[in-house]
């Protein structure tokens, strides 16, 4: 999982560079544990909170109530509920994800809103 968090974060430095965009990072368990501005190259020294029982409804209800962002990035394996999103979605998922969670995504989301980490 460690090669794919950081083929995960080295993708969002280039999005931010590429398109000077505002990345936010929620970090998620039970409960929101985190939340941070992200800045380009910050991952290297990223103190990761959670790890298990995680629910991302309490990341994606804070930011679409506090940060309101046009869309959510969310990276996962997917072995926990789909959360009800409201705007854009994108799922990103490591190559030892659960296969439900990504087809109900599809579904509901379209079949443009998971991607899959190499």
């Amino acid at each position: 999982m460690e090669e794919e968090f950081n083929a995960f974060f080295s993708e969002i430095d280039e999005v931010t560079r590429v398109t000077d965009s505002r990345v936010w990072l929620v970090q998620v368990d039970e409960t929101v544990q985190s939340v941070m501005k992200y800045g380009k190259g910050m991952w290297r020294d990223l103190k990761l909170m959670g790890r298990g029982e995680t629910d991302l409804q309490p990341a994606v209800d804070y930011a679409q109530e506090k940060l309101r962002p046009e869309g959510l990035l969310l990276f996962t394996d997917g072995f926990t509920d789909l959360p009800t999103i409201s705007r854009r979605a994108l799922f990103v998922l490591p190559k030892s994800h659960n296969p439900e969670f990504a087809q109900e995504a599809k579904s509901i989301y379209g079949r443009s809103s998971v991607v899959f980490l190499k």
